[in-house]
C-alpha cells in the first residue's frame, strides 16, 4: 500500500503546481482585463462629455446664426454647423470669425460675422459686395 501512495504522490504535486501557476495566470488576466475596462471606460466617459456639451465652435456658430436675418439664413447651402470658424485680430480684440456659404457667394460673397471671443457678442460682419 505504501508503494501505491508513493506512486501517486508525484501526481499529487504536479497537480498542486499547475493549480498555483493556473491561479497566478487567472489573476493575471483579471489585471488586464480590468486596465484595458478602465481605459475603455475613460474613452467613453470622453466621448460622452463631448456630445453633451457643446463645443466652443458650436457656441460661436450658434451666436453668429441669431445674428443673421431669416431670408440670409434662407440662402444658407449647409448646416449651420457645418459653418467655418476661424480665429484671429479684429479692431485689437481676440475675435471669431465664422463664415456661412450661400447660393448668392458668385455675386455677394459668404456671410461672415464677426463675434468678440471673450465678451461672446457679434461686433461686426463682413460687407458682401
Amino acid at each position: 500500500m505504501t508503494n501505491e501512495i508513493q506512486k501517486y504522490k508525484p501526481k499529487a504535486a504536479m497537480l498542486s503546481h499547475r493549480i498555483k501557476h493556473t491561479g497566478r495566470r487567472t489573476a493575471f488576466r483579471q489585471s488586464i482585463l480590468c486596465t484595458l475596462l478602465y481605459g475603455l471606460c475613460l474613452i467613453l466617459l470622453s466621448c460622452m462629455h463631448d456630445i453633451m456639451e457643446p463645443s466652443e465652435e458650436d457656441n460661436l456658430r450658434q451666436i453668429a446664426w441669431n445674428a443673421i436675418t431669416a431670408g440670409e439664413q434662407e440662402t444658407i447651402l449647409h448646416d449651420k454647423q457645418e459653418a467655418k470658424v476661424t480665429y484671429g485680430q479684429y479692431q485689437g480684440r481676440s475675435a471669431a470669425f465664422v463664415e456661412f456659404r450661400t447660393s448668392l457667394d458668385e455675386l455677394l460673397g459668404p456671410i461672415t460675422i464677426i463675434i468678440d471671443r471673450d465678451s461672446r457678442k457679434v461686433i461686426g460682419q463682413f460687407l458682401r459686395d
